[in-house]
């Protein structure tokens, strides 16, 4: 597959005028879920096909990050919700550490149309994380390289996208991954039918299993946000891509970050994978009190600090 070079067709005036009016809409109702003052939303043109992208600034700039969203909800619930008890904003939390944060749509997420074939595969996914994080590094040309951030399904995009080694990355983070590689694939070969599915609150509700961590208010105005973004279910397919993931392959710094609560996460699996990794410059957290939604619970500031900590220290090229 050729490389997939991208290009910034437009910032989105229009939509973030809507976006805010939105938001104001859903304040007004009880459910504020998504910031009164929304992330810019730029438009990156990947093989012809254009990708939203959210973006937060920092002031004082000194590293970008980009982040790769999960199986089910787009970049904007997963890495900027802000519920009325405090921002859980990952893309916010970035920014104020100094860093300019890109989280993309996958095609057929949040406000990026689907792929003609209505299917998505890993290597397509992982060639548009690829062509972002070669825009990023070509309009910070005084920065390192990007640091790519994956939660959960992301997190394997992630990985992948550091095998192939393809695109400028100056540092890994793979927050909930659990891709064991004796498992059955999570998603078979793409079908001849596309289906058109729902998504559900019960869905959006799945990934919250720690009540101490997570009021039903929160969780609630999760739920909101998510159906606002992602009302239908993206398809995937052909996960059998992620066995070229070769942890002996990724040499950038990595963190391996999740909550210790977190049902699909399996410890041996992720130590094996850890061990095997061929830098020495990699960090292992767990979230004691966190599950697989670990950020955007009350242990937020808990993951913010320990991914801020990890990426100052790859900047620094200090790790312990």
């Amino acid at each position: 597959m050729a490389a997939r070079r991208a290009r910034l067709t437009g910032t989105g005036r229009g939509v973030r005028r809507r976006a805010l009016a939105l938001a104001l809409l859903l304040g007004a109702l009880g459910g504020v879920a998504i910031a009164a003052t929304p992330p810019e939303r730029l438009s990156v043109e990947v093989a012809g096909q254009p990708l939203a992208v959210w973006a937060r600034h920092g002031t004082n700039v000194r590293g970008t990050v980009v982040l790769v969203h999960g199986l089910t909800w787009s970049a904007r619930p997963a890495f900027d919700f802000e519920p009325d008890s405090g921002s859980r904003s990952l893309l916010r939390a970035l920014a104020a550490a100094g860093f300019d944060a890109y989280a993309i749509d996958l095609p057929g997420y949040g406000a990026s149309a689907p792929e003609p074939s209505g299917w998505l595969a890993p290597e397509s996914a992982v060639a548009d994380v690829e062509a972002l994080l070669a825009w990023v590094a070509q309009h910070h040309p005084g920065l390192p390289p990007p640091v790519l951030l994956g939660w959960s399904r992301g997190s394997k995009l992630a990985a992948l996208t550091a095998t192939r080694a393809r695109a400028p990355l100056g540092a890994l983070i793979l927050y909930a991954y659990n891709l064991d590689p004796a498992a059955p694939p999570d998603h078979g070969p793409a079908e001849a039918a596309v289906p058109h599915l729902p998504n559900s609150a019960e869905w959006a509700r799945s990934d919250f299993v720690s009540p101490a961590v997570a009021s039903p208010r929160l969780i609630e105005q999760f739920a909101a946000a998510a159906l606002a973004a992602d009302p239908v279910r993206a398809n995937v397919c052909c996960d059998a891509q992620f066995l070229a993931i070769r942890p002996e392959a990724i040499r950038v710094p990595t963190l391996l970050i999740h909550g210790a609560r977190d049902p699909a996460f399996k410890p041996a699996v992720a130590a094996a994978f850890f061990n095997r990794l061929a830098t020495a410059q990699r960090r292992w957290v767990v979230v004691g009190a966190g599950d697989h939604a670990a950020h955007l619970e009350d242990t937020a500031p808990e993951v913010d600090a320990a991914i801020v900590d990890f990426i100052s220290a790859a900047l620094a090229g200090t790790h312990q």
